[in-house]
């Protein structure tokens, strides 16, 4: 569209110096007429140009903005999950250290501890998901 447009102001550039110069003076009746022609088509030309370069400038600004819409909403997503890897990190990462916690003699801590975080899991993630839809 770039060069389409170059070239059609060119031309009209081109038309109007030659409607400038002696030779469009030796021009005939017929010839005259032949040549505003050329140059009313000429500036309609440059007029189309113009108009389909900004619909298609326009046109690629709505796909952008499309598209960067689309990526803020993967990036939401993908940040929600990854706070709720994080919290699960955090809880299974304090059992993994030596130091005294509760529920460490309980032979079915583990089922307590999935349970909990679990159900923590689970109201942070509606949680988030409420802040992520306003």
């Amino acid at each position: 569209m770039v060069y389409l447009t170059a070239a059609a102001k060119q031309n009209r550039l081109l038309l109007e110096h030659i409607q400038g110069h002696a030779l469009y003076r030796n021009f005939n009746e017929v010839e005259r007429e032949q040549f505003d022609d050329a140059m009313i088509e000429a500036h309609q030309l440059v007029s189309m140009t113009d108009l389909i370069s900004q619909v298609l400038q326009q046109l690629s600004a709505s796909y952008n903005n499309i598209l960067n819409n689309n990526l803020n909403d993967n990036l939401t997503t993908l940040t929600i999950i990854s706070v709720l890897l994080a919290i699960l990190a955090v809880i299974t990462g304090f059992f993994g250290m030596n130091v005294p916690l509760p529920l460490v003699d309980e032979p079915n801590a583990w089922i307590y501890i999935l349970l909990a975080s679990l159900i923590l899991w689970v109201v942070l993630a509606q949680y988030l998901k409420n802040i992520a839809r306003n």
